[in-house]
């Protein structure tokens, strides 16, 4: 089917969950990469609830799209961009190379919406875009962040007037159109990367560095939910950046943009690195896992000021997975942590860890690169729904699960 910007149809399918019983709306089912915003709060469902924004690869290009959660009707926001896949992936994964032989020039999941004026920002190799979803009227915030940087997940403001772009360091071999002789991990081993923060002011489109450092990377740099002076940072330290920092060290941090002070969000766990960190839908905690010592995952919440307020280690987990916050409850989302194929919930609220199967998500994550695979739940504002990403067979898609 070929389609244009401002087209709707509907490819969905409703089902019971096969373990759960709940009600799943996958929401698609062409193409060759479906996905939402990833591991931020906030960032795929309007305030309502009722829509959602993914990015989607098919044969025509790349666009971004709105999907009505309720029927699962699509509609194309954005004309088709004849690229796929984004800087990120080139340069730090893909060694050069992109899904699908493209370019790094398409939508993908480094997107957001700003749930109550309803537009979305999303990056396009190294611009920032953004559309209303409901006029679908376009602008570049960004037309070029620089090819020394690849910029990470966008992060809006909650007043919505300002937006965050975490920048990372270039694979200066892949900057440079010379031949690849070291992964990226490989070169930055010892030095480091650097990073910083460009703050793009919406109605102007102003842009401005509000923060920097010389010795390491962050790709994601989401505001609090209530505070939009209060960052969290992934602080990526040499020699394993964002796959294992260095001992004792956090890899989650806030940071108030008023005065640019730090605090570390260190964990009880004698293994303090923690492989995701996400802010709840009040900003009153951040939620985090990590590899525990000794075994095992460490799963727990946290507050700004780095208290911790609930640990568990689980020392049989050895899957991959992400943590997510779910609106209006103290529960922890989880998709791969503890059962690699299932779709989790962790009540945080009780003395003993209490975990509840939602669904069955059935992602391969071997079966794609980058991240196209990985399962990214996210809820909406309400914690009525719970949206994510399954990947089978060498494509992938978006599925919304009722809680």
């Amino acid at each position: 089917m070929t389609t244009q910007k401002g087209d709707s149809w509907n490819e969905s399918e409703a089902y019971a969950d096969p373990l759960s019983g709940r009600r799943i709306q996958r929401l698609t089912s062409a193409g060759f990469y479906n996905m939402t915003p990833n591991y931020h709060t906030g960032t795929a469902f309007t305030a309502d609830g009722r829509s959602l924004i993914l990015a989607s690869g098919r044969q025509q290009g790349s666009a971004l799209f709105k999907a009505e959660v309720e029927t699962g009707r699509l509609t194309q926001l954005t004309g088709w961009f004849p690229d796929y896949g984004s800087i990120d992936e080139i340069h730090k994964h893909g060694q050069g190379r992109c899904i699908l032989g493209g370019k790094g020039g398409g939508v993908t999941m480094l997107s957001c919406v700003a749930p109550h004026r309803r537009f979305a920002v999303f990056v396009l190799g190294r611009a920032v875009r953004l559309v209303d979803i409901e006029t679908l009227a376009e602008r570049v915030l960004c037309p070029d962040v620089g090819t020394e940087w690849i910029p990470g997940m966008p992060s809006i403001s909650p007043d919505e007037e300002t937006l965050l772009i975490p920048l990372m360091s270039s694979h200066p071999e892949i900057a440079a159109g010379q031949p690849i002789t070291r992964s990226y991990m490989e070169h930055f081993a010892e030095a480091g990367p650097q990073f910083r923060l460009l703050e793009i002011e919406v109605s102007t489109a102003t842009a401005r560095v509000v923060y920097q450092e010389k010795c390491g990377g962050c790709a994601h740099s989401p505001h609090s939910p209530a505070d939009a002076g209060r960052v969290l940072l992934d602080r990526d330290r040499s020699p394993g950046l964002w796959a294992y920092g260095p001992p004792g060290v956090s890899r989650a941090w806030t940071l108030n943009l008023r005065d640019g002070g730090l605090t570390a969000l260190t964990p009880r766990n004698a293994q303090t690195f923690q492989t995701h960190s996400v802010w709840t839908h009040d900003g009153e905690a951040i939620l985090y896992h990590g590899p525990a010592a000794g075994g095992g995952q460490f799963i727990g919440a946290i507050s700004p000021a780095g208290q911790v307020l609930k640990e568990y280690v689980f020392p049989e987990a050895k899957g991959y997975g992400h943590v997510a916050a779910l609106a209006g409850r103290k529960g922890i989302i989880l998709d791969g942590d503890l059962a690699k194929d299932r779709l989790q919930l962790l009540d945080f609220e009780t003395a003993g860890p209490c975990v509840e199967t939602l669904a069955l998500h059935g992602s391969d994550l071997g079966c794609m690169p980058w991240q196209y695979a990985h399962v990214h739940p996210q809820s909406d504002w309400q914690g009525r729904r719970v949206s994510f990403n399954r990947a089978v067979g060498g494509r992938s898609d978006v599925l919304v699960v009722d809680v």
